[in-house]
């Protein structure tokens, strides 16, 4: 373990094979979250004529549930296979959005939305977990920042990408190339070691002082929820990052919110095109694009 250790620690990033395919993955799984946004908007609130309160509660299925239950992910993933949870996601949302071609009701797009939202929350602090097993220490914070980048890029290309596809396609093909992305993501992370390749050094540098001691000894794992209670605790003990999080979920929830009702203001333009908006978004998130990297320059 030793040498294999010292021998990730000093090749660079793009030489570890297990860190690049699962790089890879979580680009096209993070495009498969925000692919299917633009069509949804267009099916509810074009065809179907949605009112703007139903246009918000779509944005509430999709934003809630990531809220409530990202601290209960965050133990799942260190409680089990990380590798298989990521699959597991990815195959949950082909079959999910594969049935967003199907649906004819609104609530059908609630019920989809909320089940798909679960899944999503449960690929993050996977993702972020493996990287600790497959990347050394010395690495760890460059692999958490090409990550991040790449998380936050699939915000900005996700929805643009959808708005062309849903402008030349139509909506029905938006939502099986998106449901087809997580199929290749999940296919992808096959590939990705199931074991723990790289020992954090916290976890050696802990070995060595209890065997110094004499005192090595198996630690007993505390209980799903006894781990999930102890860490909302622990947040709810540093009232400023609480209340700083609660501050920014919100803010993001309400522009969220605002986004989602530029489609009420489409619909009322005479003889609009639901194509125009799908070009409108494309371009919102091009320029985006183009201000991101000229800030990063």
């Amino acid at each position: 373990m030793t040498s294999e250790l010292t021998f990730d620690a000093q090749r660079p990033l793009k030489n570890n094979r297990s860190f690049v395919t699962l790089m890879v993955a979580q680009a096209i799984s993070n495009l498969g979250d925000w692919l299917h946004l633009l069509a949804i908007l267009t099916l509810v609130g074009i065809r179907w004529n949605a009112t703007p309160w139903e246009i918000t509660f779509v944005m509430l299925s999709a934003a809630l549930p990531m809220l409530l239950t990202g601290p209960f992910a965050g133990t799942l993933a260190d409680r089990f296979n990380r590798k298989w949870l990521m699959i597991t996601a990815d195959g949950a949302r082909i079959v999910i959005v594969g049935a967003l071609i199907l649906v004819d009701q609104i609530w059908h797009v609630y019920v989809l939305l909320v089940l798909k939202s679960l899944f999503d929350v449960m690929f993050s602090p996977a993702k972020n977990g493996k990287l600790k097993e497959i990347v050394p220490h010395e690495q760890l914070a460059q692999a958490v920042s090409i990550s991040s980048v790449i998380e936050q890029m699939s915000k900005i290309i996700g929805p643009a990408l959808g708005g062309l596809l849903v402008a030349a396609f139509g909506i029905t093909w938006c939502f099986i190339l998106d449901s087809a992305s997580f199929l290749i993501s999940g296919i992808i992370l096959l590939w990705i070691p199931g074991a723990r390749l790289i020992q954090s050094a916290i976890q050696n540098v802990t070995e060595v002082e209890e065997e110094t001691a004499g005192n090595v000894r198996t630690i007993p794992k505390d209980s799903f929820w006894k781990e999930t209670l102890e860490g909302i605790r622990m947040l709810a003990s540093l009232p400023h990052v609480g209340t700083s999080l609660i501050l920014l979920a919100s803010a993001i929830l309400f522009l969220q919110f605002a986004d989602s009702q530029t489609v009420v203001l489409f619909r009322q333009l005479p003889g609009i095109s639901s194509d125009l908006l799908g070009w409108c978004v494309a371009a919102s998130g091009a320029g985006t694009l183009i201000a991101a990297m000229s800030v990063r320059k």
